[in-house]
């Protein structure tokens, strides 16, 4: 793992934070429970897939998260859409196609450094 990857695992929320804004750290640690933090935050900023109840979240598919997800993740379902809802970009969640696109084009970081040298 790279060295900002390792720095995701470790500090999830610092990491969200330093690359999406302020407040976006707590916003994190308030509504997704913790063992998903590094999971998703690598998926937003990387591109990185997640696991799978993560990736059915990210699609839209509650069936599929419901039925992926452990106890905890379950019971943080309401949590993770009112994070994705207010504070993420809506090109990184809402559908398969969506999905894929996101983790194709590298997450927001590789995003981001591409609009900054096209622009």
């Amino acid at each position: 793992m790279s060295d900002l990857g390792n720095w995701i695992a470790d500090h999830p929320a610092q990491a969200y934070e330093a690359y999406w804004g302020p407040g976006a750290g707590f916003s994190l640690m308030e509504h997704i429970p913790e063992h998903l933090q590094s999971g998703l935050v690598r998926y937003l900023l990387l591109g990185v897939r997640p696991g799978r109840f993560l990736t059915a979240a990210l699609e839209g598919d509650l069936f599929e998260a419901v039925k992926r997800g452990d106890e905890k993740s379950v019971a943080g379902l309401r949590g993770i859409v009112m994070f994705l809802y207010n504070s993420t970009s809506t090109a990184a969640y809402g559908s398969r196609e969506k999905v894929n696109e996101w983790c194709d084009e590298g997450g927001w970081i590789a995003i981001r450094e591409k609009e900054r040298s096209d622009g």
